[in-house]
This record gives structure tokens, C-alpha cells and sequence, in this order.
């Protein structure tokens, strides 16, 4: 196919439109893709977490301790099952008050009186989202360096640390 003087002008314009086509179809196709994001263009979603913490605080709550420490015995195979560290809470405060485990560890907080308590870190960022009955546990996962104390904002002279290693 012979191109004359006269066809070189229509051929630098189609070639011209597509580019603008493409160019066009990319940067809509890359806003759609940014959008997603919070913060806009090339910044990652921020993770969900369970309950919203800062650095240095605990990350997740565990609602039952017997099957978590199954599933990471499971998980661990050969190496004995992670057992939570247990705080028990009555009319005469927790005890142990002070516990030390390192990182990551799980400390299960059991109602051991005849009324109701709660646990809540003194930092307000981690804590039971309910207040728990007599017999009833609430576990909570420590997997950064530091000492966590709390008490029971139900009776607030009740008081307890946790430090992780």
C-alpha cells in the first residue's frame, strides 16, 4: 500500500486518536483502581481490625480461649498448644495482679464472683465490650512489648497489670 503526500496527514491523526483512545481508557481504568483506596492514589486500604487500637496497645480479642488454644496446637503440630495465662476476678480484685508473658500471648480473664465485672485497659483502647457474668471469660490476645494496666470499670479499685516481654 503506497501513501502519498496527501494520506501522511490522515494517518499521523488516526494514529494520533487512538493514542489519545488508550491514554484516555488507562487513566479512567487507573481511578477506578484508586478510588478504592482511602487515601487516594497509591495508598493501601487501611486494615479492619477487630477493635480499633493504637501501636504498643493489644490487637485482638479472643471470645473463646479453649478453641483458640486448640486451633494454635493444631497450628503448632508437633510443639505444645499455647495455653492462655488466667486472671481470675472476684469482690477482692484480680489475681494474679500482676502477670508477665511474652509476646504474643493470650491472658483469658474469668468472672470468678457472683456478680458481673468488666475489664478495661487503663489506655481506654482494648478492653471486654461487655460486661461479663459469673463464670463467663473474656480473652484478650497481647502481641506488642509493654505494660498494659486495667481494672474493672465496674468497681474501679479493682486493678491489675500486664506486662509483655
Amino acid at each position: 500500500m503506497d501513501f502519498d503526500l496527501k494520506s501522511k496527514p490522515i494517518l499521523v491523526s488516526a494514529v494520533f486518536g487512538v493514542l489519545v483512545l488508550v491514554l484516555g481508557a488507562v487513566y479512567v481504568a487507573f481511578r477506578l483502581v484508586s478510588s478504592r483506596y482511602e487515601g487516594g492514589i497509591g495508598e493501601q486500604p487501611a486494615a479492619t481490625p477487630s477493635v480499633k487500637t493504637e501501636a504498643g496497645n493489644p490487637r485482638l480479642i479472643i471470645t473463646e480461649p479453649e478453641k483458640y488454644s486448640n486451633e494454635m496446637g493444631n497450628a503448632a503440630g508437633n510443639s505444645a498448644p499455647i495455653v492462655p495465662t488466667e486472671v481470675t476476678i472476684d469482690s477482692k480484685g484480680f489475681a494474679p495482679s500482676v502477670v508477665t508473658v511474652k509476646a504474643p500471648y493470650v491472658v483469658t480473664f474469668k468472672n470468678a464472683d457472683a456478680v458481673k465485672h468488666s475489664v478495661k485497659g487503663e489506655s481506654g483502647k482494648w478492653g471486654s465490650l461487655k460486661d461479663f457474668m459469673p463464670n463467663e471469660s473474656y480473652s484478650q490476645e497481647f502481641d506488642v512489648a509493654g505494660t498494659y494496666e486495667y481494672s474493672d470499670p465496674l468497681n474501679p479499685s479493682l486493678k491489675g497489670k500486664i506486662i509483655v516481654e
